[in-house]
């Protein structure tokens, strides 16, 4: 009897361990999309702000300066 109450702990122990990985599995992978997002968010900023310096190159100082605000205002939005 007592063969088969440790055998029914082991598989008890077993499924429980199985349980935790498949847990842990999801949250690393909702951790590296998280990750994967983050890091496109990041890219397409650094692209909005090179084309607000091209738009600001473009139109002169003065202008430049303004238009940095309004452009920086109208991306933010999307």
């Amino acid at each position: 009897m007592l063969g088969i109450r440790e055998a029914d702990i082991n598989v008890a122990e077993g499924k429980k361990r199985a349980r935790i990985l498949a847990s842990e599995a999801i949250k690393a992978e909702q951790i590296n999309q998280a990750g994967g997002e983050a890091e496109a968010m990041v890219k397409k900023a650094n692209a909005k702000a090179e084309a607000i310096e091209l738009v600001a190159k473009a139109l002169g100082e003065k202008v430049g300066a303004f238009m940095i605000v309004i452009c920086s205002n109208l991306f933010l939005k999307f």
